[in-house]
């Protein structure tokens, strides 16, 4: 099929002059969360004499206990730590903006917070990185996200209330499964109307009262500002981690200097 990747192409470049030093073809379906730690070990057994660890810049998908375990103690990694990871979500939700310290000149737009932490029995820095430059992009993001929700909400209700039900709780169920999903919208509103008629054919008998042929389900709904607000306050953070411990060696500032730039080393020679 020619919509599948045929082939990956695993490349190290090196940091200052993006030069392609490792380059390993492997297959369509190999999955970087596990390619990475293979790929780095056959390049490091043909450089095998190094006084010092090299240091490897990675995105997330470095990032796994299996991972860093294996090249901890043989390298020193700078990666991004994903979202999926819990303490993430928590200390982005529990460290305030105003703990973060300024990125500098050679870091517009930034703010900082360094932590210790230890995951998958490896001992790290964390740097809780806030980029102004990625929040106002991220808020574009949701806007059309909470956007498209809305416009699927109101084509949701259209057919719903074209919809007869044999019950009033069976109207109000699907009712409750079209805002179950919705992140950013709340119902505001919801009426439940019997749907009344004759039921046999020809014209009804004069004291004839109209039976209840089912129910129908109608309402509104609004914003959920409590969920676009949870939403919107982890945007423009991200954490990057390192096995390398010694912050006069490696500042945080470097160290998010050095993971910004590994998105421009690569990527761009194939466009």
């Amino acid at each position: 099929r020619p919509d599948l990747k045929q082939f990956v192409l695993n490349m190290i470049t090196l940091h200052k002059s993006r030069t392609p030093i490792w380059v390993e073809a492997l297959d369509g379906n190999t999955v970087d969360k596990t390619s990475f730690s293979r790929t780095i070990q056959s390049f490091l057994q043909q450089v095998q004499g190094a006084e010092t660890p090299m240091l490897f810049v990675a995105d997330s998908a470095l990032y796994t206990k299996k991972t860093i375990g294996e090249l901890s103690g043989k390298i020193q990694w700078v990666t991004r730590v994903p979202e999926t990871v819990g303490l993430v979500r928590h200390l982005l939700s529990e460290v305030p903006l105003e703990a973060f310290r300024p990125g500098g000149e050679d870091l517009p737009g930034i703010r900082f917070c360094e932590v210790g932490t230890t995951f998958g029995g490896i001992p790290q820095r964390w740097i809780l990185v806030y980029s102004q430059t990625s929040r106002e992009r991220e808020e574009k993001t949701l806007s059309r996200a909470v956007s498209r929700e809305k416009k699927a909400l109101e084509a949701s209700l259209r057919a719903l209330s074209q919809t007869v039900f044999s019950c009033s709780e069976d109207a109000r169920t699907a009712w409750e499964e079209i805002f179950g999903k919705a992140r950013y919208h709340r119902a505001s509103e919801c009426v439940v109307s019997e749907e009344t008629g004759h039921v046999r054919s020809g014209r009804p008998k004069k004291d004839a009262k109209p039976e209840i042929q089912g129910y129908r389900i109608s309402g509104s709904f609004e914003p959920d500002p409590e969920g676009i607000d949870r939403e919107l306050h982890r945007k423009g953070f991200f954490v990057i981690a390192s096995n390398h411990l010694d912050d006069k060696a490696l500042p945080a500032p470097e160290m998010i200097a050095l993971y910004k730039s590994q998105g421009t080393s690569i990527e761009p020679g194939f466009r």
